[in-house]
């Protein structure tokens, strides 16, 4: 007999406006993944690192979160450069021209993270990954760190967010965790340790995939612990 699934041609069917009612009814059944990456002069000598680490996560990701889950990635230098917001399992690799430290100076982290906080607000558990090396040097007026703790506070308290930082000196980390990362999830590491970060990041991935619903909101302030 004929499945009745086999006869709707799901592939076909799904379209954005399904997908988005479909997360709706069913909050806890995909993910979203903000990848916010530095890519500020200083990276350059961990830029292919970055890169493959990058491509592993999103290669294993793409494998184990929900088929109905989405990915963005805003990579940072003076300015966010946004890649768009896409269905996880369609995203390819980051490439050289994605990631290249060498176009411009600056730190905007403020603004790269303003940006992945109000461009989706797609149902589902959001889950915020920031890697950086320094502070914010381009201040400007919009997104000021008591504005981006205020929202982020307020999304991991109301819509359940999560917060994770791979913080490459202990100032970037002090900033990460003013931001409202919280404290069990921001890594302080050194640079040639951030393949490490995302595997480690990858482990506690699987972790919090393989558990209930239930017990998810008390693991995601613990999520890298």
């Amino acid at each position: 007999m004929p499945s009745s699934l086999g006869a709707q041609k799901p592939l076909t069917t799904w379209n954005h406006g399904k997908a988005h009612q479909y997360r709706a009814a069913h909050p806890g059944s995909s993910e979203c993944y903000h990848f916010l990456l530095d890519m500020s002069p200083s990276m350059l000598e961990q830029a292919t690192a970055v890169r493959q680490a990058y491509n592993r996560c999103l290669h294993w990701l793409q494998r184990h979160s929900s088929p109905m889950s989405l990915g963005q990635v805003i990579c940072f230098d003076d300015r966010p450069r946004l890649l768009p917001l896409q269905p996880l399992g369609i995203m390819r690799p980051l490439t050289e021209q994605d990631y290249d430290p060498r176009q411009a100076d600056g730190t905007a982290i403020f603004e790269a993270m303003g940006l992945a906080l109000t461009t989706c607000d797609t149902p589902g558990t959001h889950i915020l990954v920031l890697m950086t090396d320094g502070e914010d040097c381009c201040r400007r007026d919009l997104w000021t760190l008591t504005r981006c703790h205020e929202v982020f506070a307020t999304l991991q308290q109301e819509r359940g967010w999560v917060g994770v930082g791979f913080f490459v000196d202990a100032a970037a980390q002090s900033l990460g965790m003013a931001l409202g990362f919280p404290p069990d999830n921001c890594m302080l590491l050194a640079s040639d340790a951030i393949p490490a970060a995302f595997e480690r990041f990858r482990q506690a991935m699987q972790r919090y995939l393989a558990a209930p619903l239930a017990d998810r909101k008390r693991l995601a302030a613990h999520l890298m612990a």
